[in-house]
């Protein structure tokens, strides 16, 4: 039996670890501009309630993972921040609450991280005989839909041609995944 009942989610190459920050800097021009991000607008709901009660507007909300992404070199992949901060991205539940996405760019790449550690914990768990113990957003009935999510998410960023090819490159994490819950794996191999 594994030494753990989750997925060893840094044993597993994911799509997403090839993603090039210059690439996200193409795809998302004025969330890397040099001057930062335009601001993010207030919360309607927030404005309304602070003028009600004439208290100022709480301080702009910040993007830990977007602020992280900038200040990354750009020859350097998602690989190398999921590998400086596997405390965030390789937890048991897959990856921490959302780190503060709040711009287009991050929320994209959090739900990228999110889908891909979801599927790979149920193909996991599904292997170990525990269907129970999925992440406590996913819905199993969904799986598909989240397949289908994550495609489009590969295609965006372009690490997929197709859907073709990002439904096999999903296929094969869910494989490496779901290889770790049998009792005669090889050695698991750390980053």
């Amino acid at each position: 039996m594994p030494e753990i009942d989750y997925v060893d989610y840094t044993s597993i190459q994911f799509p997403s670890d090839r993603l090039r920050i210059a690439d996200l800097r193409q795809l998302y021009p004025a969330e890397f501009d040099e001057k930062g991000p335009p601001p993010v607008p207030p919360d309607p709901l927030n404005q309304s309630v602070c003028a009600k009660h004439g208290q100022p507007l709480p301080p702009p909300k910040q993007d830990w993972l977007l602020d992280q992404l900038r200040a990354m070199p750009t020859d350097q992949t998602l690989y190398h921040l999921r590998h400086r901060h596997p405390d965030v991205f390789d937890v048991e539940e897959g990856i921490m609450e959302a780190p503060q996405a709040q711009y287009k760019s991050s929320r994209d790449l959090y739900d990228m991280l999110l889908t891909e550690r979801g599927l790979a914990r149920v193909a996991y768990q599904e292997a170990f005989g525990n269907i129970q113990q999925v992440p406590s957003w996913f819905e199993l009935p969904e799986r598909d839909g989240y397949r289908e999510d994550l495609s489009k998410l590969y295609i965006k960023f372009g690490l997929a041609r197709g859907e073709n090819e990002a439904r096999q490159m999903i296929a094969r994490f869910e494989a490496a995944a779901a290889a770790q819950a049998t009792p005669d794996q090889p050695p698991r191999r750390g980053r």
